[in-house]
């Protein structure tokens, strides 16, 4: 089964807005903990948020994400955040390792939020994203 969650990345990674706000910094699931003594920074998560619909008589599946939008202040975590929707929103039949993604869809958000672990500003957005389960070759 293909990883949509990884494909999430990648889209957000080729955005030349994001690489310019913060390089490679787009992260699956959590932040790493090398990167945490980097925080408060911008940087992203890309988090699973309720897992995967499949319906059995189509190919697609459709997935939930939430994008954790991490900066300095709330303010550059709402910049990033509304970067990282454009860039997603756009997407529509994008090839992208190996996988075919429809589309993507804004599903809640953005929320300010203050990470509990670290205290550090964040903007959530969540996003559904439809793909298709086979790998495209």
């Amino acid at each position: 089964m293909i990883d949509v969650l990884i494909g999430v990345m990648d889209i957000l990674k080729a955005d030349a807005t994001i690489t310019n706000l913060i390089g490679e910094k787009v992260f699956g699931e959590e932040i790493p903990r090398d990167e945490i003594v980097n925080l408060p920074s911008k940087m992203i998560a890309v988090v699973s948020a309720g897992g995967v619909e499949k319906n059995q008589t189509s190919s697609t599946i459709s997935a939930r994400f939430d994008i954790w939008c991490y900066g300095e202040t709330k303010y550059e975590a709402r910049l990033l955040s509304r970067a990282a929707y454009d860039a997603l929103k756009t997407v529509e039949r994008v090839t992208i390792d190996g996988m075919l993604i429809h589309s993507v869809a804004l599903s809640g958000g953005p929320h300010p939020y203050r990470d509990p672990d670290t205290g550090w500003p964040a903007m959530i957005r969540s996003v559904s994203v439809i793909a298709d389960d086979r790998s495209i070759i």
